[in-house]
C-alpha cells in the first residue's frame, strides 16, 4: 500500500475528529519487495522474519551468513568476532528475487568476563575465570587475556596450530599461541587444553586425492566380493575437514569384504610391543545408501581397525576395532575413534582402516566420506592433527596466571568445573594446580586413570607430601567434574561434585606464586585434554558448607 496524494489530519474539537483526504495505490503481491526483518540480536543468536521458505543472508559487517526462513522465522549462530561494534543486515530471496537490505541492527562482542570476587562469590576477593560463558563469544586469541580490576593477566602459550570445533560446527585451525574455545553443538564448552600429540599418518590431508586417484601415498582399497569396484571419487573439504570420497558399487557374487587403509606402506609407522596407541577418523555416507552392506554384526569383525605388523610386515592378532554404522550427518558430527589399544608382542609397524562386509545378491551404490584419519599415542583420541605428507604435532596448551593476590600465605581456596574424556585416560590428568613453579611445592587437583576415575589431592611442601588421596565418585567418562579445595593453618577440604567434603589435617602449606590450569604440577604443560569451563581462586579459605555449595 502507498500513499500517493493527500494527507491524514487530526483536529481536536470536542470530542475530536479525524479529516482524512488522500489517494492510495495497491500493489499486486507480486510487486512487493520481499522483505527480511530482524528482531532479536541477544547471546549467541541472531533472529528474526521472512517470508516463509526464503533465504535469508545475514551481514555480520563483512562477514556474510544464509539460512532458511522455516514458517517465516531465521536464526543464526554468531560466529566469532574481534572484539568491536557491527553493524547487522538482513535480506531475504524468494523465487529468485532478491529483496532490500533490512534496517540495521547493531552486535557488539565482549571481552572474556574475567572478574573479580568482591561482592559476588560468598563475599571474597579473589579472580574467577568463566571459559563457557554463553554471553561472552570470545572465540579468540591470546591477547583477550589482559589485567582487569588489578587482576593478573592469564598467560597462555602453544608452539603450533591446533584445531577446535567452532559454534558454527566447523573446525578451524587456531595459529600458534591463539587459545582454543570448543563447541558442541552450538554451545559452548570452554576453553580447550590439550598435551602435546603427534599424528602419524603422513597425508590425512588427502593431497593428491582426484578422479580415480589415491590421495598421495595411499595404499589401494581391497574386497574379496567378486563384483564388487571400490573407486576413488576425489577430495574435498566439508565443514573444515579434508575428506577423499570413495564410491563402493556393484553386485557382489558372494559374500565378502572391504577394507579401505588409511595408509601407504605398512613400514609407515614404526611401534614398539607395549605402547598405547589411539586411532580415529571422520566417516560418513555421501550419498547412495548402506543397502547391501553389514557394520554391526554379522560374519565378520567390521569397523574402523587398528593392527600391528611384525618386522616382516605380517599382520599378527591382538589387534582392536570399534563397531559404527556411517550417518549421512555433517562430517564433523562423525568421528569414530578406537582408544586405549596396547600393542602386542613381536609388534614393529601399526596401521588403520575401515572395514565392513557386503552381502551377495544386493545391488551396491555407496559412497562413502574418509576425513582426517589419525594414529596417535594416548589413551584417547585428541583434537584432530592435520599432516601433509609427514606425521605433524601439536604442540602442549600452556594456560597460567601469577598467583599474587589470589591467595592468601596460610589460607585459598581452589576451584574448576571441567569436562572429562569420553574415552579412557590413563596417568595423572590435572585439573588445576598452585605452585611455586616446581613439583616440590605445589596444591595439585587431578583426576585419576581408567581403574578409578576418582579426583586426588596432592599437597607437597619442600617435595614432602601433606595431603596425597583420592576423594569422591569414580566421575564417568565424558561426565563433568567440578572439584574445590580450600585450606587453612593445617587443615584442608576438598569437595566433588557437591559430595561431603573430605578433610585433611597436619597440612604444611607450600610457598606459592603460580596458577596452572589444566595441568598437574610445575610448568611443562597441560595434560586434562577436554574442555575446562570454569575456574576459581580465593584468597580466603571457603567452609565445608560453601564447597560443597560451589561443586553442586
Amino acid at each position: 500500500v502507498q500513499m500517493v496524494a493527500g494527507s491524514i489530519k487530526y483536529v481536536q474539537a470536542g470530542d475530536g475528529y479525524t479529516t482524512v483526504s488522500m489517494e492510495i495505490r495497491v500493489y499486486p503481491a507480486g510487486l512487493v519487495p520481499v522483505l527480511a526483518a530482524i528482531t532479536t540480536v541477544a547471546g549467541a543468536t541472531i533472529s528474526g522474519t521472512a517470508p516463509a521458505g526464503a533465504s535469508v543472508e545475514v551481514l555480520i559487517g563483512s562477514l556474510s551468513l544464509t539460512t532458511t526462513a522455516a514458517g517465516g522465522l531465521w536464526s543464526v549462530a554468531i560466529p566469532w568476532q574481534a572484539d568491536g561494534t557491527y553493524a547487522v543486515l538482513a535480506r531475504a530471496t524468494v523465487s529468485g528475487t532478491v529483496g532490500p537490505w533490512c534496517v540495521p541492527a547493531s552486535l557488539i562482542m565482549p571481552t572474556p568476563r574475567i572478574r573479580t570476587l568482591r561482592a559476588s562469590m560468598f563475599g571474597r576477593s579473589g579472580v574467577a575465570l568463566d571459559f563457557a560463558a554463553q554471553d561472552a563469544l570470545r572465540e579468540g586469541a591470546s591477547p583477550y587475556f589482559g589485567s582487569v580490576a588489578g587482576v593478573p593477566s592469564l598467560t597462555f602459550s602453544r608452539a603450533s596450530s591446533a584445531y577446535r570445533t567452532t559454534s558454527m560446527g566447523v573446525m578451524e585451525s587456531a595459529a600458534s599461541g591463539v587459545i582454543r574455545f570448543d563447541y558442541a553443538n552450538g554451545a559452548p564448552l570452554g576453553v580447550l587444553l590439550e598435551g602435546a600429540r603427534t599424528n602419524s599418518i603422513k597425508n590425512n590431508s588427502m593431497q593428491g586425492a582426484g578422479a580415480g586417484v589415491r590421495p598421495t601415498g595411499w595404499v589401494a582399497p581391497f574386497t574379496n566380493a567378486t563384483g564388487i569396484t571400490i573407486a576413488p571419487v576425489g577430495g574435498g573439504v566439508e565443514t573444515g575437514i579434508d575428506y577423499s570420497d570413495w564410491d563402493i558399487t556393484g553386485t557382489a557374487s558372494v559374500d565378502g569384504t572391504v577394507f579401505l587403509y588409511c595408509w601407504g606402506s605398512i613400514a609407515d609407522i614404526p611401534a614398539t610391543p607395549g605402547q598405547i596407541y589411539s586411532g580415529s577418523l571422520f566417516c560418513k555416507v555421501a550419498s547412495g545408501s548402506l543397502a547391501g552392506t553389514t557394520w554391526v554384526g554379522g560374519t565378520g569383525a567390521n569397523g574402523l581397525f587398528i593392527t600391528p605388523y611384525n618386522s616382516s610386515a605380517v599382520s599378527i592378532s591382538g589387534g582392536q576395532n570399534t563397531v559404527f554404522t556411517p550417518t549421512s550427518a555433517p562430517l564433523s558430527q562423525c568421528r569414530v575413534a578406537t582408544e586405549n589399544w596396547t600393542t602386542p608382542a613381536n609388534t614393529a609397524y601399526v596401521a588403520m582402516y575401515v572395514r565392513f562386509q557386503v552381502t551377495a545378491g544386493i545391488p551396491i551404490n555407496l559412497r562413502l566420506r574418509i576425513g582426517w584419519p589419525q594414529i596417535e599415542l594416548g589413551p584417547s583420541a585428541s583434537s584432530p592433527i592435520r599432516t601433509i605428507n609427514a606425521a605433524a604435532t601439536r604442540a602442549a596448551d600452556l594456560l597460567s596466571m601469577p598467583s599474587a593476590g589470589l591467595v592468601g600465605a596460610t589460607e585459598g581456596t581452589l576451584f574448576i568445573d571441567a569436562l572429562t574424556a569420553a574415552g579412557p585416560i590413563q596417568g595423572v590428568n590435572g585439573l588445576i594446580n598452585l605452585s611455586d613453579g616446581t613439583l616440590n611445592n605445589r596444591i595439585t587437583l587431578y583426576l585419576l586413570s581408567n581403574a578409578n576415575r576418582r579426583v586426588a589431592v596432592l599437597i607437597n611442601s619442600g617435595g614432602v607430601s601433606s595431603v596425597n588421596a583420592s576423594v569422591g565418585s569414580a566421575i564417568a567418562a565424558g561426565g563433568r567434574v567440578k572439584a574445590a579445595i580450600s585450606w587453612s593453618a593445617s587443615s584442608a577440604a576438598i569437595s566433588v561434585n557437591g559430595g561431603t567434603p573430605t578433610t585433611f589435617t597436619g597440612v604444611v602449606v607450600p610457598p606459592l606464586n603460580n596458577l596452572l590450569i589444566g595441568g598437574n604440577g610445575g610448568n611443562a604443560g597441560n595434560s586434562w585434554g577436554t574442555p575446562m569451563a570454569r575456574g576459581m581462586a580465593l584468597t580466603t579459605a571457603l567452609s565445608i558448607s560453601e564447597l560443597q555449595a560451589l561443586t553442586t
